[in-house]
């Protein structure tokens, strides 16, 4: 888990420096969302917080879709993380 979090920091970093770069952003996204799952599992994970995490990785995944629009396996990660976390409406 240390690891994870250690790549999402780099991930942040990389996607401030370059926030035009989808791929980045679609990873950011991955890792937020399978530790943001994790999260919910106990026992929880110390000094995370899933809701945050969930809310990155659909920003991320929104930056990347915007960042390369005629790339539809964004758009597609933007419908599978709506759909799976029931924030659908949104």
């Amino acid at each position: 888990i240390a690891e994870s979090l250690a790549v999402l920091r780099t991930l942040d970093a990389e996607v401030r420096r370059d926030p035009r770069n989808a791929a980045t952003w679609y990873r950011r996204g991955m890792i937020a969302w399978a530790l943001a799952y994790r999260d919910t599992i106990p026992p929880p994970i110390d000094a995370t917080d899933w809701t945050l995490l969930s809310r990155m990785a659909d920003t991320s995944f929104r930056r990347a879709a915007l960042a390369a629009p005629s790339n539809p396996q964004y758009h597609l990660a933007v419908g599978r993380f709506l759909l799976s976390s029931g924030d659908a409406f949104a």
